[in-house]
């Protein structure tokens, strides 16, 4: 059985996203055409029920244009964060402002780069199957176990790290695994990996038997 990993990680409010993104970001809104500004976004983050500012709200973010480093989008982010909006909301707003810059800056492509490997194990060895990926600015790990080659899926127990790991691994663990990667905006897969597991206690009598799918 796959041993205990972390949760996932909770969504990223976008007041916490590092500072220099935060402000490339900023300038793209500042200096958007008209319909995919900062106004634009936080108009529409109110009509769907999200952050709404007040007149009064917005009034002082125009004002921080008169400040020698001021920008009213950079403050319009902080506010939103501040209130609970999250990367994946932000996301969703300037998809539909159809802000293609800003939607690059703020979701780079996902990559796995390390994919799971087949393997032929005892069992009660440990085993650890690898899958890691990168991108930004969360990512999320789930893997799967396919049973008999039908396309019926199961969670894997625990199985929501860049490392699913058997302790001990059983002869009921063989089978086809693969690790889906998902980031708040897209998401991969990885190969499948066989695992196929030897009997041990069949092969110290002398009868060794191989179970696999």
């Amino acid at each position: 059985m796959a041993s205990a990993s972390p949760l996932p990680a909770v969504p990223l409010l976008i007041h916490r996203l590092g500072e220099r993104l935060l402000r490339n970001l900023s300038h793209l809104l500042d200096r958007a055409p008209p319909g995919k500004g900062w106004r634009d976004l936080a108009q529409l983050s109110g009509s769907r029920g999200g952050v709404r500012l007040s007149p009064l709200e917005l009034e002082e973010c125009s004002l921080d244009v008169l400040a020698p480093e001021g920008s009213p989008s950079w403050s319009l982010l902080q506010l939103m964060g501040e209130r609970g909006c999250t990367v994946a909301e932000l996301t969703e707003l300037l998809q539909s402002l159809q802000h293609t810059e800003a939607l690059q800056l703020l979701n780079p492509s996902l990559k796995i780069m390390v994919e799971p490997e087949s393997q032929v194990v005892l069992s009660g060895q440990m085993v650890k199957l690898s899958c890691w990926a990168t991108g930004y600015p969360v990512l999320y790990y789930q893997w799967f176990k396919e049973k008999k080659m039908v396309n019926i899926y199961q969670n894997v127990p625990y199985g929501n790290s860049p490392e699913l790991i058997f302790s001990q691994v059983t002869v009921e663990d063989a089978g086809y695994y693969i690790c889906r990667v998902s980031s708040d905006s897209s998401y991969e897969f990885s190969q499948w990996a066989k695992l196929d597991v030897c009997d041990s206690q069949r092969d110290s009598e002398g009868g060794s038997q191989l179970f696999t799918w």
